[in-house]
Parts: C-alpha cells; sequence; structure tokens
C-alpha cells in the first residue's frame, strides 16, 4: 500500500506542478500583452528621444519574454509527456500489480 501512494503521490506532485507552470506561462503572457500594448501608446504619445530609447527598452523586454515563453513552453511540453508516458503508466502498472497480488492474498 506505501508504494502506491508514492507512485501516485508523484504524479499528483508533477500534475502539481504542470498547474503552476501553466499558470506561470499564462501570467508572463499577460505581462508581454500589457508590454505591447505599452510600446503603441508610447509610440503615440511619447515623440521624444527619451520615448525613443524607451520603446527600444520594451522590444527588449518583449523579445526576453518572448525567448521566455518559448522555453517555458518547451519545458512545460517535456514534462507533460514524461508525465503521460512514463508516470502514468507505471502508476497504472504498480495499481494493477498491487490489485492483483492483493486478489491473489485474499
Amino acid at each position: 500500500m506505501a508504494e502506491q501512494s508514492l507512485v501516485k503521490w508523484d504524479t499528483d506532485q508533477l500534475t502539481q506542478i504542470l498547474r503552476v507552470l501553466r499558470q506561470e506561462c499564462d501570467n508572463l503572457q499577460g505581462q508581454r500583452e500589457f508590454l505591447s500594448g505599452l510600446k503603441g501608446d508610447v509610440a503615440s504619445h511619447w515623440k521624444s528621444p527619451a520615448g525613443t530609447q524607451y520603446l527600444a527598452r520594451l522590444d527588449v523586454d518583449v523579445e526576453n519574454l518572448d525567448i521566455i515563453l518559448r522555453g517555458l513552453t518547451q519545458h512545460m511540453e517535456g514534462l507533460e509527456g514524461a508525465v503521460a508516458k512514463c508516470y502514468v503508466p507505471c502508476e497504472d502498472k504498480v495499481k494493477s500489480g498491487l490489485s492483483d497480488l492483493g486478489r491473489q492474498l485474499s
């Protein structure tokens, strides 16, 4: 019984980690959208050398967020694949084995 709960705990923990990563990805995407909107406001209302420099920095921030989002998405997809291909089948196999063992002992 302890093995079953340990395996279940691992998959539950990985699923929770994926939920948190998705939430953070959504937060970063929201920040990216905010910065993109801010770029439009700055471009239309701040016509000066300082505005131009600020726009350049915003461009860098948006590019950095794009890089982070791409990397985070790739890692999430990898983790999702590991959970689906490795952990869940393993958990199912352990559950099945424990059920079979329980029937044999009964």
